[in-house]
């Protein structure tokens, strides 16, 4: 697969701003920054303490409501 890779500073200082603002760890929100900078992207993500923490942020998914 070619898949685009984001590792600009752009995408570390909004995965910065998720952690601080939400109380989770750096590693959990560079991906919700990652599908936040690009467009029609959304995280689906298994973990409801982190869904619940940063949903707000936008563009995250419930595994479970997935269909």
């Amino acid at each position: 697969m070619d898949l685009p890779v984001l590792d600009g500073l752009e995408v570390y200082e909004r995965a910065a701003r998720l952690a601080a603002d939400t109380g989770q760890h750096l590693f959990d929100t560079l991906y919700h920054a990652v599908a936040l900078s690009r467009p029609g992207a959304s995280l689906v993500t298994a973990d409801e303490r982190y869904y619940r923490a940063a949903r707000d942020a936008g563009r995250l998914i419930r595994l479970i409501d997935v269909a």
